[in-house]
């Protein structure tokens, strides 16, 4: 058998390690040298395309996503028009305090839909009898000058109207309909929150920009409404119309030539660089791994082979410069073989079931979707020109996958744990603009605190996973750590969707938490079991779990009594 062991050990040692890293460098350096060689053959001619692309699509979006927005206000309008109230709002006498209650429930329904709608400005209610305009939000009869222009007007129909408001300029949207001789609703677009987002997109990408209308009248804008002698000569025209009943508007993108040629330089410098980079990398790479890794892996491998052939009394060197994981492995060969000599079948046994835990407890720590999502993050901000974010987020996955590499597998202290948790929400941040926010606080003296790897990490996981799933509102996530009568306590709060009824409660050692199981009968990867198991297996009866919804929030709460204690040992001393 110990002769089979050889040849087979032969037969992988054979192509060398040092032949295989080498062969890996040269493949990669002439893909990438492959792969430069090709991009800077097409640079003129795809930069250009792709900037127009890019400029056309987020255009397209923008237009769309607007075009949606009007059509909800239209859904909305016509179905207000056959509410009961405000039919019978046309019936009732003014006179009455049936008629005040009634104009007070309408108001209340409007008001209660009128913050889903981000375009609207006001919503009005005319009743031509007390010559009275009901305003939401009370903006003053901003647009009162419209309404009493247009309950006069003999073609007045039903529809979208454009209008300038007075003494403003720039031009409004009023969607308007008539429920009865007297009785009159108007729902206003001011365009000019419309125009500062618009603008706000081409300001970020240094680009000029306008609004027009289908006469090729420009209300907003850098272009259309500066003088004709300060215009650049834009090198394209990327441009979308909304078009929706009587609404005509036209959003434009001018990409000038200098936009180009900027994109252009940044693509040369950063290939440049990044072939200096490359360079010095590749030779630093080389340099390191056989100086501080490959030299002491020889020596183990040659040892392992020694032993293999039956030297039982093998002994191996420390290297000086070897890195001091090698070091550590040459040491642990020497003290494998010693356990060996005395106790071969024990220490094989023993070793297989720790390499089996670990493996285990690794491909439970690496989320390969977390890693997916956030690639494709760095791509597409790199795509719309967004370095200085794309590198942030890069920068934050590093840290993530570092600490993930790095953890022990007993403990590891509080701070270390909340500065990986706050790199995977700034990504998540990222991920989502302005739908989610978080707040971090812990105090001073639980920093030091030890704590199981990976405890807080999942709970902050499981908020973004479960909880954020309405993507319209903002999702807030509060992490605090704080001491209570001589305990450590980590709340992990949501305002998100929340736990069933029969996962919420107290649990301790006595009272564990159930198992929780997917839609297909599966359990979690990462569940608030598993949670309680490591932290009841970490400090034992020391240690307890809430889990509460009331109102709108979600409390996850770890309680670790008599922290002190906890920190200083690492584990459970009774």
């Amino acid at each position: 058998m110990r002769e089979n062991r050889m040849n087979r050990y032969a037969q992988i040692k054979k192509p060398g390690i040092q032949v295989k890293l080498g062969i890996v460098i040269a493949l990669a350096a002439v893909i990438y040298l492959s792969s430069v060689v090709v991009l800077f053959w097409n640079l003129t001619g795809s930069v250009q395309r792709r900037t127009n692309e890019s400029y056309q699509s987020l255009t397209d979006v923008y237009v769309s996503q607007l075009r949606l927005e009007f059509e909800e206000v239209e859904k909305y309008v016509n179905t207000l028009s056959v509410d009961f109230d405000l039919n019978m709002l046309a019936l009732e006498d003014p006179l009455t305090d049936e008629y005040q209650i009634r104009l007070y429930q309408i108001r209340q329904k409007i008001f209660s839909y009128y913050f889903n709608y981000r375009i609207l400005t006001g919503f009005y209610l005319y009743d031509a009898r007390t010559g009275m305009i009901t305003y939401v939000p009370d903006d003053k009869g901003h647009y009162a000058d419209f309404v009493r222009e247009y309950v006069v007007r003999e073609d007045a129909t039903n529809g979208w109207y454009q209008f300038s408001p007075e003494g403003e300029t720039g031009i409004a949207l009023a969607r308007t309909y008539r429920v009865s001789e007297s009785l009159c609703l108007f729902a206003f677009v001011n365009l000019s929150g419309i125009a500062e987002e618009f603008g706000t997109i081409a300001k970020e990408s240094g680009l000029l920009w306008d609004i027009e209308d289908s006469d090729g009248r420009a209300y907003y804008g850098t272009w259309g409404i500066m003088d004709h002698s300060m215009r650049r000569e834009p090198f394209d025209v990327i441009a979308q119309t909304l078009e929706y009943s009587t609404i005509d508007l036209t959003f434009q993108l001018f990409v000038g030539s200098d936009v180009i040629w900027k994109q252009n330089k940044i693509y040369i410098g950063y290939f440049s660089l990044s072939l200096l980079v490359f360079s010095v990398f590749v030779i630093g790479v080389i340099w390191y791994m056989r100086r501080r890794m490959l030299k002491p892996l020889q020596q183990l491998l040659d040892g392992m082979e020694r032993f293999a052939g039956g030297d039982e009394q093998v002994r191996l060197c420390g290297v000086a410069q070897a890195e001091p994981e090698m070091q550590y492995a040459l040491a642990s060969f020497n003290h494998m073989v010693e356990e060996i000599r005395e106790n071969k079948f024990l220490i094989y046994e023993t070793k297989l079931e720790k390499q089996k835990l670990l493996i285990q407890n690794m491909q439970s720590q690496i989320n390969p979707h977390f890693f997916s999502n956030t690639t494709n993050l760095i791509y597409n901000l790199l795509e719309i020109g967004k370095t200085d974010t794309a590198e942030k987020c890069l920068l934050l996955l590093s840290s993530y996958y570092r600490y993930m590499t790095t953890i022990g597998d007993e403990s590891t202290a509080l701070k270390q744990e909340m500065e990986f948790v706050s790199s995977y929400l700034d990504i998540m941040k990222l991920r989502f603009p302005n739908k989610l926010s978080c707040e971090i606080t812990t105090e001073d003296a639980l920093k030091e605190l030890q704590i199981p790897p990976l405890l807080i990490q999942p709970l902050a996981e499981n908020c973004i996973k479960h909880g954020f799933t309405d993507r319209r509102h903002e999702f807030w996530i509060g992490i605090r750590i704080y001491e209570q009568d001589g305990a450590a306590v980590i709340d992990v709060c949501d305002n998100g969707r929340g736990f069933p009824e029969k996962y919420r409660g107290f649990f301790d050692q006595k009272t564990p938490v159930p198992v929780r199981e997917t839609e297909d009968g599966g359990d979690n990867h990462v569940g608030m079991q598993n949670i309680y198991q490591r932290l009841i297996m970490h400090y034992g009866e020391r240690a307890s779990m809430l889990i509460d919804s009331t109102g709108q929030f979600t409390t996850v709460r770890l309680r670790i009594a008599a922290w002190r204690r906890a920190g200083e040992s690492g584990t459970e001393s009774e």
